[in-house]
């Protein structure tokens, strides 16, 4: 049974961080990266286990999928 992602506001002020600092050279592949960043977390509810699980200080269980050429 899928599960719903509950969208965090820090989490969704870094993805516009992060497209506006991508945005400064190139619009085109900000959305791209927002638009594949949307893409992963639609898989998350139907795939829980997908991509690696940390759990910071607070004990919330984050899940660490981002597209390849971003990993560190």
């Amino acid at each position: 049974m899928a599960q719903t992602l509950i969208w965090s506001h820090e989490a969704l002020d870094d993805i516009d961080r992060i497209a506006e600092y991508i945005s400064r050279d190139s619009l085109y592949h900000a959305q791209q990266v927002v638009e594949r960043l949307f893409d992963l977390a639609d898989e998350l509810p139907a795939h829980p286990k997908l991509g690696s699980i940390s759990n910071p200080p607070s004990q919330k269980i984050h899940h660490n999928k981002c597209p390849r050429q971003y990993c560190a």
